[in-house]
């Protein structure tokens, strides 16, 4: 890789030397004491977190985690109009690294990274040798994640101890800010732990749960562009060790239904029928018998936006349940047009649902797919209001990856954007109790787990998106 002098990225870094110490928003640094290795799911809830400071830090034998609260107007931060900052300075030496009020960065997070036009999208990451020279590495390079991937008031990440080289083992330094395009700093806070103990390679995943007998066995998968007629076998291989009852399907793009259930009964057996009502990309699997279906085009927000949706009341073993696959519109950030037309997508689904509901009063349910959650978390709230069988919300399966204590269901590592969590079920507690709720990443299980599935190390690259699976029990 290529150093380049700081001065290079100094329209990237919004000049990154600018002093904290002029802003009536900086926070004094958290007092350094020694803390216990933590164990945090960076899953956009907060409640394993030890304190609510504005911004705290902990460590575990692999991972440094981050968790910050700036407590302006909520965004999206990989699409916001300021740019948010994780700062490290991994040796809590000011003299290494790129100087910056007494600390000397190694590493540098930007979200929603300044560009020659003012703010861009996604995540740049920038390191710093020893003399404050950067190299540009991608987000995958030190493992870095956030959740939650929609706006709010607070977020929490996670990067490889590991990539931060000069880290000593002893106290490291972390610096959060929010920077306006000016270079104005909006928010700033700062903190210092004492990891324990060295990093560590990363530990693989155990095997997949057993679906228990009694429970109806809920799948949700993208396939990315209908990429199973090119490369069937990592989908075979992944669907069967999952076993489920029903799929969710989305993007099986510009295929019709004909050819989604022939590549379903050649490579998942007889037995199972396929509703894919148009070739939007939604598409509903199952091996038990369909009581009804809806496929009508629903209203988006103008003529040709119609909502990516078709649901099935389907009779389970454990009883009937109400499954229904979506694909809200993608991209954009909080408040735009792309997240008031998932929000508008949300409510000609729920509509829809609702009239199932009427008609099948003690089915149980299950609302599953990628709801593409980059701008607010209205679209999923919007969609889960009342429509519980006693009149209550559905609840967000709390899905979380076998072996990785993340919520992530998205991962490109090629991507600007950082990993994030897209793909959601909505499950109805009042009637159906979640037993398990995972998400499959074959990259993290152990060999011996992997040939008793049945499963290559590579399956899970064969769509962008994680397959998540949850088990209701009646």
């Amino acid at each position: 890789m290529i150093r380049h002098p700081i001065s290079t990225f100094r329209p990237l870094l919004l000049t990154l030397t600018l002093s904290a110490a002029a802003c009536a928003a900086t926070q004094p640094i958290e007092p350094v004491g020694a803390r216990p290795a933590a164990t945090i799911t960076i899953d956009g809830e907060f409640t394993d977190w030890p304190s609510a400071n504005a911004v705290e830090a902990a460590a575990d034998e692999r991972h440094l985690f981050i968790r910050f609260t700036p407590g302006e107007t909520a965004h999206a931060i990989q699409a916001a109009p300021f740019t948010t900052r994780i700062l490290i300075d991994a040796d809590d030496n000011p003299a290494t690294g790129m100087p910056l009020d007494g600390l000397g960065i190694d590493t540098a997070v930007l979200l929603s990274p300044p560009n020659a036009t003012g703010v861009g999208v996604g995540a740049q990451v920038l390191t710093y040798d020893a003399q404050g020279f950067s190299t540009p590495a991608g987000h995958a390079n030190i493992g870095f994640l956030f959740q939650p991937t929609y706006a709010s008031a607070g977020y929490e990440a996670r990067i490889d101890r590991a990539s931060l080289t000069r880290a000593t083992g002893r106290r490291l330094r972390v610096r959060v800010d929010q920077i306006a395009p000016d270079a104005t700093v909006l928010w700033t806070a700062q903190t210092a732990i004492t990891p324990h103990g060295a990093s560590v390679p990363l530990r693989e995943a155990p095997a997949l749960p057993d679906k228990p007998a009694d429970a109806t066995r809920v799948l949700a998968l993208n396939v990315l562009n209908s990429a199973p007629l090119t490369n069937p076998d990592a989908f075979r291989r992944t669907i069967r060790a999952i076993d489920p009852d029903v799929i969710l399907f989305q993007e099986w793009f510009n295929t019709a239904q004909p050819a989604i259930q022939a590549w379903v009964t050649t490579n998942l057996g007889p037995g199972w029928s396929v509703f894919a009502p148009s070739t939007n990309g939604i598409a509903i699997a199952t091996r038990h018998p369909v009581l009804e279906t809806v496929g009508r085009p629903l209203p988006g927000t103008g003529p040709g936006d119609n909502a990516r949706f078709a649901a099935a009341v389907i009779d389970a073993p454990a009883g009937p349940i109400i499954a229904g696959s979506l694909h809200l519109k993608c991209c954009g950030g909080a408040n735009t047009s792309e997240d008031t037309r998932r929000i508008a997508e949300a409510e000609s689904i729920r509509a829809t649902l609702a009239d199932l509901r009427a008609r099948h009063p003690d089915a149980a349910m299950a609302i599953g797919g990628d709801y593409n959650l980059v701008g607010t978390r209205t679209p999923l709230e919007t969609l889960a209001e009342g429509l519980g069988a006693d009149g209550t919300a559905l609840t967000p399966a709390h899905t979380i990856t076998l072996g990785d204590a993340s919520a992530v269901t998205w991962v490109d590592d090629n991507s600007m954007f950082s990993p994030g969590r897209l793909d959601w079920v909505l499950v109805d507690a009042s009637v159906a109790e979640i037993r398990h709720a995972f998400t499959l990443d074959t990259r993290r299980l152990s060999p011996a787990s992997l040939t008793r599935a049945g499963l290559e190390p590579a399956d899970s690259a064969a769509t962008d998106h994680l397959p998540v699976v949850v088990d209701l029990i009646r």
